[in-house]
């Protein structure tokens, strides 16, 4: 059983991709309205040394918005867990990003930062940090009130507590965010790159594509794809860092669905 849950989202994504190849053959769709995934497949493989080189500052910059929305996000969170009043005031904040579009402020970032990789990993890092504040405040106080405490009658200081107790409690509610937000730094990056004047970048194919048309529609969906890819890889990746860390910080519980 566990076997077949490790492989599951391969047969996922193979069941997906297959139906979709059947659809499209079966109705006889034009390549134009939607095209075959084995047509992209086929353009991703015969230009992958072009899509790499373009992969490569998207990926670059996603990483590092993606890292520094988490560490600013577990900073401020660890400030706000201790406190009803800062939380009550900074989460609306937070949630003011979540429903913004992004569109609305990449001029703002562009007119502070400038054109470039900057401006670019503070586009992630927007995106990025809203659910990493909320998981990092939910999970460092979702503690178990025995083991706090158990903690507190051996005079265990604040920062034992933190370190001992309200960290690991945070896992369960940081990696799902993790997982969200690694899709949403890949949204930033393709939709800031054309914005920032980066010079190579998959969003500024899948803009170069979208303008060119039906002549270019391969090349359009090869990109998509290619991100596709790169989001898989990352959530794949991210879950097995997840099994690995709530194992080492619960062995008893290291068979159980961890999902």
């Amino acid at each position: 059983m566990s076997r077949l849950r490790s492989f599951a989202p391969v047969i996922g994504i193979a069941t997906f991709f297959g139906l979709w190849e059947l659809l499209v053959r079966v109705r006889h769709i034009g390549d134009y309205k939607l095209v075959k995934p084995s047509t992209a497949l086929r353009t991703v493989f015969n230009s992958r040394s072009v899509f790499l080189r373009e992969a490569r500052p998207s990926v670059w910059a996603a990483l590092v918005g993606f890292s520094i929305a988490l560490s600013i996000a577990f900073v401020i969170g660890s400030l706000l867990a201790h406190s009803r009043v800062a939380e009550r005031a900074v989460l609306p904040v937070a949630l003011l990003i979540v429903v913004t579009p992004l569109f609305a402020y990449i001029q703002s970032v562009i007119t502070w930062f400038g054109f470039g990789f900057r401006s670019l990993v503070v586009m992630v890092a927007i995106v990025c940090f809203p659910p990493f504040l909320f998981a990092t405040v939910a999970g460092l106080r979702a503690i178990d009130p025995a083991a706090h405490e158990l903690l507190r009658s051996v005079d265990a200081s604040r920062w034992e507590v933190f370190r001992k107790l309200r960290v690991p409690s945070s896992l369960p509610y940081l990696f799902p965010a993790a997982k969200v937000s690694s899709g949403l730094a890949l949204v930033g990056v393709t939709i800031g790159e054309p914005y920032a004047f980066i010079d190579h970048g998959l969003g500024l194919t899948i803009r170069r594509a979208a303008a060119a048309g039906i002549v270019a529609i391969p090349q359009l969906w090869g990109s998509i794809f290619v991100l596709g890819f790169i989001g898989s890889f990352a959530y794949l990746a991210i879950s097995g860092v997840e099994t690995v860390v709530r194992r080492w910080h619960n062995p008893s519980g290291a068979n159980r669905n961890l999902s």
